[in-house]
């Protein structure tokens, strides 16, 4: 059975639909705005496919985050993933021995 139109917009106008297209809207943004294969399959199914350094390598070194004011003299003390963007990982450092009142 077809949805009326009033049933259409009630749905788009719902407050679980908004989140939902607000949330898939900026994943999708974010795919779409990397460089990198964001369909490479980390679990190594398609490693006989690759070719060059990362073939046979379940992983390799996508990219390189720092800054030299903040991540120099430290080393990262805790890896997590964000419960409410799970694309995201944020990273927690020891102090700067250096410059301890960083």
């Amino acid at each position: 059975q077809e949805l009326t139109d009033e049933e259409k917009q009630q749905i788009l106008l719902s407050d679980d639909f908004q989140t939902f297209f607000n949330n898939s809207s900026r994943v999708i943004e974010r795919a779409l705005a990397e460089e990198m294969d964001i369909f490479y399959d980390y679990g190594g199914q398609d490693l006989e496919e690759r070719e060059g350094p990362e073939a046979g390598s379940k992983m390799s070194l996508q990219r390189q985050f720092n800054d030299e004011r903040w991540s120099r003299y430290r080393t990262v003390t805790y890896l997590d993933w964000s419960a409410q963007y799970p694309e995201l990982l944020v990273a927690s450092y020891n102090n700067n021995e250096e410059s301890p009142n960083e």
